[in-house]
């Protein structure tokens, strides 16, 4: 799941995606599987990292323009969208290197 989220976060870095785009990723199904499964995890600080990792794909995946946007709200959304995107890899990097040192 969180490689799932890393590929995508990677791939949003560095361009716009749409939300049809988002969808197919499967961003949103691996984003949610790490939230269901958050409550599970006893150690304090790989919940954080996951809790975040989670939070941080909602806000990529609610980062999209609609057609009727003025071009300013595009840009907005784009700047946001990558920002977002670059916080999210951050974080799934994080919860990753934690889960790795407890394996």
């Amino acid at each position: 799941m969180l490689g799932k989220i890393l590929d995508v976060a990677n791939d949003v870095t560095h361009s716009y995606r749409d939300a049809a785009w988002l969808e197919a990723s499967g961003l949103r199904t691996a984003s949610d599987r790490v939230d269901e499964l958050t409550h599970l995890v006893t150690d304090d600080l790989l919940r954080n990292r996951l809790s975040l990792t989670a939070g941080n794909a909602s806000l990529v995946l609610g980062a999209t323009t609609g057609e009727h946007d003025s071009p300013e709200r595009r840009v907005t959304v784009v700047t946001n969208q990558a920002r977002y995107a670059t916080e999210l890899e951050k974080w799934a990097k994080k919860a990753l290197d934690v889960l790795r040192r407890q394996l």
